[in-house]
């Protein structure tokens, strides 16, 4: 399962020695540690925005008190102070330490808000960097659940599996992609909204994804709690060609069906096969929408893996080619082998974020495992 995100806080001048000690104990608890200065890339946002958008993507705000208040933030409230009203505002759990010895006037007001005895939190004291990682480590195992013996709950990728859309009848892929985090990824306010619906829009047309056509007829509706995106080919010849379906649903499950037929291929052998091409292409721009959409609504990398898999729906009597030769008067065609969808892995797989940015391999894992389950099929209807 997911390891929690740990938000450290605390000033940044001449404090690294406690900061790495935080980490270094967030990671001996199997936490994930979360430090803004230390870790994070060039954001295209301000410092304070980024550092408050990182407490709102962590579970767990840790804070550490020395002798220095450091910077005070617009609001006139010290940085740490205000990371620590956000995590407040999200309910999140929260751990005091406070450095041993003598602070500064508003670093002291600082520790007493936190650790009133009535509406703070229970303080621990440490006097070195080698204490904080001890105690942080001994505080957060009361926090963090140890990974069990069990399987992750996969029943809502596998029931998207197990009934693919039908695109008219004809042969498409369809793509499941799910964060492995149990919980609300999109507020359902937003997922009605026209600014969230226009988002979405754009990031399937952009020239990174191409999953959308901008010439191509679209509709969109709310199906339960998951918004519905349809595109339809407009010309008679293309019929079929351009047919994509997305889903996007509140816990962050993507869906896509996309048709893998070439409707305008010429001569009776073209007609009774799939190019595998195309099973590469429908899947590489379906896992490049699912990067794009998750890097603009989870910048700070709070979704780290996810579970997926692919099911190849109404293939038919269909041969899976590596290339399709329009001027093939006859081929074989594997008669014995009628099932209404293949899918590619019996549990869905857990992949990474870094997965895809790069899913060449993973795709290619998808092709082969539905090229032998449609082999195994063959040979079992002779």
């Amino acid at each position: 399962m997911a390891e929690p995100r740990v938000f450290v806080s605390s000033v940044i001048d001449g404090f690294q020695p406690y900061r790495e000690a935080a980490r270094k104990g967030i990671k001996a608890a199997g936490g994930e540690p979360v430090l803004v200065n230390e870790d994070f890339p060039s954001l295209p946002k301000s410092s304070r925005n980024a550092c408050l958008d990182a407490v709102a993507s962590s579970d767990i705000y840790l804070a550490i008190i020395g002798e220095r208040a450091g910077w005070r933030a617009p609001s006139g409230k010290l940085v740490v102070e205000e990371e620590f009203e956000k995590a407040q505002n999200r309910d999140m759990p929260v751990l005091l330490f406070l450095v041993a010895g003598d602070r500064e006037d508003e670093a002291e007001r600082l520790a007493r808000r936190l650790s009133d005895y009535v509406e703070g939190y229970f303080r621990v004291e440490v006097e070195s960097p080698t204490e904080l990682q001890e105690e942080t480590e001994r505080a957060l195992e009361r926090l963090i659940d140890k990974p069990s013996d069990e399987q992750p709950d996969m029943q809502r990728v596998k029931d998207a599996t197990s009934a693919p859309c039908d695109l008219g009848g004809r042969p498409s892929l369809r793509t499941v992609l799910m964060p492995e985090r149990e919980e609300e990824v999109i507020d359902p306010m937003t997922l009605e909204s026209d600014k969230f619906r226009h988002r979405v829009y754009r990031i399937a047309h952009a020239l990174s994804v191409k999953l959308l056509r901008y010439k191509e007829q679209k509709s969109h509706s709310l199906s339960q709690n998951a918004l519905v995106i349809t595109q339809r080919s407009s010309s008679r010849q293309r019929r079929g060609k351009e047919d994509v379906r997305i889903e996007i649903g509140e816990r962050g499950r993507i869906i896509v069906d996309a048709s893998v037929t070439e409707p305008d291929q010429r001569g009776m052998g073209a007609g009774m096969v799939i190019d595998a091409s195309k099973i590469k292409g429908v899947a590489r721009r379906a896992y490049a929408f699912a990067e794009a959409f998750f890097d603009e609504i989870d910048q700070h990398g709070r979704y780290q893996q996810f579970l997926h898999n692919a099911v190849l729906a109404n293939p038919g009597n269909r041969k899976i080619v590596d290339e399709v030769d329009p001027q093939q008067k006859t081929f074989s065609v594997p008669y014995g082998a009628q099932n209404d969808h293949i899918v590619a892995f019996d549990t869905p797989r857990n992949i990474s974020r870094n997965t895809l940015r790069e899913p060449g391999g993973e795709i290619g894992r998808i092709l082969t495992r539905i090229r032998r389950k449609r082999e195994s099929d063959t040979q079992k209807g002779f």
